[in-house]
């Protein structure tokens, strides 16, 4: 066993499975969250074997080494959504580890699922805007997504490993360890606006009481102060590294639901290209996206067009995630990284992980070339949806964000330029992203330490 402490021996994984597509990707995965990890499929033991280890993963267990990991076959992982054993899952004990039916626990099947997302292609249960909630899911009654499951079913194996074999797989940090979007969904709160709308909700507000806004709208007109939304420059003066933040604009507008569009002032065209100079910036699709993919690409043209550059990266708008439509209209449209993966409801981890992953389409049973990057946490799932406080909020952060350091994963954060806009109902919250910051950077920072 002394031999296993110098080096990372080989892992062959022992399979009648070895052409699965979805086990290729499961393998994939695991490889790259621990350095040196190389895996191997094989069909049977070979005669010099000494310095190899062993992972089972078969239907026939007879004639295998003693001197192996299994990982139980269930005969789950290659069913289709509308068959999988969904029902069967559980929790077992406090190690929030979920087992498939008859007490064993799957593990290809069950990073599988969870990665895939599975259960979302048979999901009837929807929200107002067609989003598949966490309160949706089988596992909400008894996980919550702050917990990143597959993160820690990989980790509870690689410790057994340790246990078996003698060595320690080491985590690999992924190339950021966090970062930032902002989306925008209105570039300006009166800016841009027909001056009589301005000044009719300069009335309004006053013949209503709303003395806050009302002082607001006031401050603007007079030029005592610059549009509550207009916060570019002070999010500039925190310095961020240009991969740290994005801006993701909206670049369309099909629904009431969609901002105001300034596609025909200068001024919008202006700031948007400044913004895309000093950091990266992605399309923020309009609500109705998925009516036509000739929209998407045309809304994500014209946002190429005003920065000079390909857009790459793209969050959905109120989040309106459709698999596995949403996500190959995204490849139709050019477009490589996704940060839309999260739930609106509640903080955490979608797919069970915190490291950035390629997206599998279920039903063509492929590997995407689409880079998936989760997102832990939203302000308007801290305040409207969990209904926390601004210290609560801080705190909530905070322990996603340990959850992201203790896998040596990737954070990143969604916060919208509206949201510093301190008259209405964000009051109160004047700290929080200040705060937020502050404790992302230094926990990451210590990581590094």
């Amino acid at each position: 066993m002394d031999l296993f402490l110098k080096f990372m021996p080989k892992v062959i994984i022992i399979t009648d499975k070895a052409n699965s597509s979805r086990l290729k990707f499961v393998v994939g995965f695991i490889e790259s969250c621990f350095d040196e990890l190389v895996f191997e499929f094989a069909e049977k033991t070979s005669d010099n074997n000494i310095n190899e280890v062993f992972v089972v993963y078969h239907n026939n267990l007879d004639h295998f080494p003693s001197q192996s990991i299994v990982w139980n076959q269930t005969k789950v992982l290659d069913l289709t959504p509308e068959r999988w054993p969904l029902p069967s899952l559980q929790q077992v004990g406090d190690s929030q580890i979920l087992r498939f039916g008859g007490g064993q626990f799957d593990l290809p099947a069950a990073v599988f699922w969870m990665l895939a997302r599975v259960e979302e292609y048979t999901s009837i249960i929807k929200d107002q805007h067609g989003r598949f909630l966490w309160s949706n899911s089988l596992l909400s009654r008894e996980w919550k997504p702050v917990k990143p499951l597959v993160d820690e079913w990989v980790d509870e194996w690689a410790n057994a490993m340790a246990l078996k074999f003698g060595f320690k797989l080491s985590r690999k940090p992924e190339q950021k360890s966090w970062s930032v979007g902002i989306d925008i969904d209105n570039a300006w709160k009166y800016r841009g606006k027909a001056s009589w709308k301005i000044f009719a909700g300069f009335f309004r507000d006053f013949l209503i009481l709303r003395m806050k806004k009302w002082v607001q709208r006031l401050f603007y007109l007079t030029g005592s102060s610059k549009d509550p939304y207009d916060v570019y420059s002070d999010i500039k003066q925190w310095n961020f590294e240009y991969n740290r933040l994005i801006y993701f604009v909206l670049a369309g507008k099909t629904n009431k639901y969609d901002g105001p569009v300034y596609s025909t002032l200068e001024q919008f065209d202006t700031l948007i290209k400044t913004l895309s100079e000093q950091h990266l910036v992605g399309v923020h699709p309009s609500y109705d996206y998925l009516e036509s993919n000739e929209l998407l690409k045309a809304q994500i043209n014209k946002l190429a067009s005003i920065t000079r550059s390909k857009i790459i990266s793209n969050r959905f708008h109120y989040l309106r995630l459709k698999l596995p439509d949403s996500y190959r209209f995204l490849e139709g449209a050019g477009i490589e990284r996704d940060y839309s993966m999260g739930f609106a409801d509640q903080i955490g981890f979608r797919t069970g992980t915190c490291r950035i992953h390629k997206w599998y389409d279920v039903r063509q049973e492929r590997v995407s070339e689409l880079w998936i990057i989760p997102f832990c946490l939203m302000d308007r799932t801290l305040k409207d949806y969990l209904k926390l406080d601004p210290g609560e909020a801080i705190d909530t952060a905070t322990l996603a964000f340990e959850q992201v350091k203790k896998f040596k994963g990737h954070a990143h954060i969604i916060w919208h330029n509206s949201s510093f806009d301190w008259a209405e109902d964000w009051n109160g919250w004047e700290y929080v992203f200040r705060e937020i910051m502050v404790k992302m950077q230094m926990i990451f920072e210590e990581s590094r330490s």
